[in-house]
């Protein structure tokens, strides 16, 4: 009998350097890409209709990315947990595979979800662990500066490190999937293209400043893995979609930015 697992797919929308998804291939045969449209992150007041459609954008490339690969996403709504009981009676699967988020509501979820089913949660939405980036006594830094200072105190991740994108994904056909979304859509006149390949490599916006483009790559030098996964030099805040989703190689962009398609 085919060994399956879930891909959970949170914030990953991603293949190349997906820690979730090689642990899932590594340990089974088989790996069914899953995303659940969460109705208490959607109807979030953080979840503006431009938030939400780069999502949708994302998946949409995901699901093309994954297509040429022997897969698909399989697409349901509901509560993380009911949604998943109901895929790992579906397909036997034998466990669920999803890189760590840190926010509140995600620990939350993913400790009632890992009372009940084989959750497996691995590294890799963050450039290093909050853990490794705290002070003497354990407790976070509430001060920039000195967390800036800590970070930069931390070994460099080598972008040579990097996953690479599997060349298959073997996935069982006709599990039942809601459709992605196409609505709402992202305006054209937004900088930020979604989708892990055009990401990779559409030049900046002709209407965004080098200046600009500067600031965003030394900011993605100094990323804080606590606060959503922000950016933040001193004195500012960035939260890019492009981290959020983690569709830029965030690892690759703290070691040595670098340009390039990973098709």
């Amino acid at each position: 009998m085919t060994k399956i697992n879930l891909w959970w797919i949170r914030r990953d929308l991603r293949l190349r350097d997906n820690q979730a998804l090689q642990t899932a291939l590594a340990e089974g045969e088989a790996v069914v890409p899953v995303f659940i449209l969460d109705p208490t992150l959607l109807s979030s007041a953080n979840a503006g209709q431009k938030r939400i459609a780069f999502l949708m954008g994302g998946l949409r490339q995901l699901d093309e990315a994954l297509r040429r690969r022997g897969s698909y996403p399989v697409v349901r709504q509901g509560k993380a947990l009911e949604e998943l009981s109901l895929l790992l009676e579906e397909t036997k699967a034998d466990g669920i595979y999803a890189e760590e988020d840190l926010s509140p509501y995600a620990r939350s979820r993913d400790a009632a979800v890992a009372r009940q089913l084989p959750l497996h949660l691995v590294d890799g939405i963050a450039v290093h662990r909050p853990d490794m980036i705290s002070k003497a006594d354990r407790s976070p830094y509430t001060v920039y500066t000195p967390f800036s200072r800590r970070w930069k105190e931390l070994p460099a991740p080598d972008p040579g490190s990097l996953l690479p994108t599997p060349q298959r994904i073997p996935t069982p056909s006709e599990i039942s999937s809601l459709p992605i979304p196409d609505q709402p859509l992202l305006p054209e006149s937004v900088p930020f293209p979604p989708g892990e390949y055009k990401t990779m490599a559409r030049p900046p916006s002709p209407g965004m400043p080098i200046s600009a483009i500067a600031w965003i790559w030394k900011a993605l030098r100094v990323c804080h893995p606590i606060y959503d996964l922000a950016c933040c030099p001193p004195g500012k805040r960035l939260s890019l979609p492009w981290v959020n989703d983690r569709l830029l190689l965030t690892k690759g962009a703290a070691g040595a930015p670098r340009s390039g398609s990973t098709s």
